[in-house]
């Protein structure tokens, strides 16, 4: 007689599904270890495959704000440059205006004591004068203009 056939029928029963439940258990539990381990790979190179985006997305806008800086600082640069030979056009527009004004002042002192004739030929230089600095400053007055529609269309076209 063997051990086993001692054991009532319904007992051995309990005890063959009891057996069956534990392997069961055991291989979905497993399963689920293994199912868990794959989820956690895929979920790891997913957050791997984002954070190199981030990277590659954070040192290219680095790249851009690095490119925006040094332009930046070359209009900067290039502003400054521009008021310096704007200052130094100045001085000399207001020396010249000073010798101007001392030229016309000496001529004006000087016309009571000139002859009519000198006076005729003063008078018409002086016109002819005021003619060419009318037509120069009409020039201007439009390459003024030019220079502000300009301005506008770019800060019209600015993004905003």
């Amino acid at each position: 007689m063997n051990l086993p056939s001692l054991i009532p029928e319904p007992y051995r029963l309990v005890a063959r599904l009891a057996m069956l439940a534990l392997v069961v258990i055991a291989i979905y539990a497993t399963g689920r270890q293994h199912g868990a381990d794959h989820v956690r790979g895929q979920w790891d190179a997913e957050k791997g495959r984002t954070l190199a985006a981030q990277l590659v997305a954070e040192q290219t806008a680095r790249a851009r704000e690095q490119s925006m800086i040094q332009q930046i600082r070359k209009a900067e640069n290039d502003a400054n440059d521009r008021e310096e030979k704007r200052r130094a056009a100045v001085a000399a527009a207001s020396d010249a205006a000073d010798r101007l004004r001392l030229a016309i002042n000496t001529i004006r002192n000087g016309l009571p004591a000139a002859s009519p004739d000198a006076c005729r030929s003063t008078a018409g230089t002086a016109l002819a004068v005021f003619g060419d600095c009318a037509a120069a400053l009409g020039k201007l007055a439009g390459e003024a203009d030019g220079i502000a529609s300009d301005r506008q269309t770019l800060i019209d076209a600015w993004p905003k």
